[in-house]
């Protein structure tokens, strides 16, 4: 296992079992729903990489439960949240 969450690939950690490989992508949240963010980038590699997943960890502060979601069922749930906009200074009059 490899820790690859500074390297802002789309996924936290790399790992392998037997010869298969897995970019998994871990969401922590204290209440007990899998309710979280996910960046642009995790999100548009869940759509392109077979190897994506996400384990999601609720109750993360107090008796952690542990869910493995694949990247069809996070994509099917997914909902826009949040939209950067950056407007150029020349655009204004």
């Amino acid at each position: 296992m490899k820790d690859v969450s500074l390297d802002k690939r789309g996924w936290d950690v790399t790992a392998r079992k037997n010869s298969e490989e897995f970019h998994i992508e871990v969401k922590g949240v204290a209440g007990a729903l899998v309710n979280f963010l996910l960046t642009a980038r995790e999100f548009n590699k869940a759509k392109v990489d077979p190897r994506w997943v996400l384990v999601a960890v609720t109750k993360a502060l107090s008796d952690p439960q542990y869910y493995e979601v694949d990247a069809a069922n996070v994509l099917a749930h997914a909902r826009p949240y949040m939209y950067k906009v950056s407007i150029p200074k020349d655009t204004f009059s």
